[in-house]
């Protein structure tokens, strides 16, 4: 669990300029929770500026997730990679990212994402 954190300014050559979430081909997926985190200025020169999840199961609650930039133009904020993939967000802005703030890519439309009412997801 991540929980009361900042990631600001962190860079990737790849994918996931803070954060890099995978499950390998046959192992049991992986979990994360990030809860009450900020997510700012982070640069993916590919995907998922703030968090790529790539076939993991990745919760989102109370978090924030600005002026992140993916080179890809995917997911500057928030990336969904791969069929198993599930990126769940809860009462968190995910806004004024470069490009787009949150995209799905590969395997079955790549994997799928649940939110509440309280999601934020706008460009400023």
């Amino acid at each position: 669990m991540i929980e009361g954190s900042t990631f600001n300014n962190n860079r990737a050559a790849d994918d996931g300029g803070a954060i890099y979430v995978d499950t390998l081909v046959g192992a049991s997926q992986s979990n994360l929770k990030i809860v009450n985190s900020t997510f700012s200025s982070n640069i993916a020169s590919d995907r998922g500026a703030g968090v790529h999840n790539n076939n993991s199961k990745v919760d989102v609650q109370f978090s924030t997730f600005t002026l992140n930039d993916a080179g890809s133009t995917l997911g500057s904020g928030i990336h969904n990679a791969g069929a198993s993939a599930l990126t769940s967000v809860w009462a968190t802005v995910v806004s004024n990212n470069k490009n787009s703030d949150v995209s799905f890519s590969g395997g079955a439309a790549g994997g799928s994402a649940a939110h509440d009412h309280d999601i934020v997801l706008a460009a400023v």
